[in-house]
């Protein structure tokens, strides 16, 4: 009796044939594949945001520091942390020229733009690993 209702259930079917589980694998193996590329384009952005954050705070650190100092032609470059040491703080004299940018990490100074008597333009990059990450750009008064 209970044979004769399982064959009932299955309708004589003993399991699955080998092509309806090669098909349910690949279902399975693209799905799993989609979901990986996911998580890694996560990460990768997630990375990605990060190292700008770090740059963006350590540009305005260095900006602050420089505006605490007194107004001169050359400002000292603040310590950057340990646990920042890929990043390093760049100045440019002159937007204008490409890759002229001068390490104000190993020169310990910052240089700065006399626009007009009494205001400079300040023009920092930050760089990760000698990429690009950020450039900030502002005004110092003489007061």
């Amino acid at each position: 009796m209970l044979r004769r209702s399982c064959r009932g259930l299955l309708g004589g079917q003993k399991g699955f044939t080998f092509i309806e589980v090669l098909a349910g694998m690949l279902l399975l193996s693209v799905i799993v594949a989609a979901f990986l590329m996911a998580i890694a384009t996560a990460f990768k952005a997630n990375m990605v945001a990060q190292v700008r954050t770090n740059a963006d705070s350590l540009a305005r650190a260095q900006m602050e520091y420089i505006k605490s100092q007194d107004f001169a032609g050359e400002y000292l470059v603040f310590s950057i942390p340990e646990d920042k040491s890929a990043y390093t703080i760049w100045y440019d004299l002159n937007a204008s020229v490409e890759d002229d940018e001068i390490n104000g990490t190993d020169t310990g100074t910052i240089g700065a733009i006399e626009v007009y008597a009494g205001l400079q333009k300040i023009m920092l990059l930050i760089k990760h690993n000698d990429i690009d990450v950020l450039r900030l750009e502002q005004y110092k008064a003489e007061r």
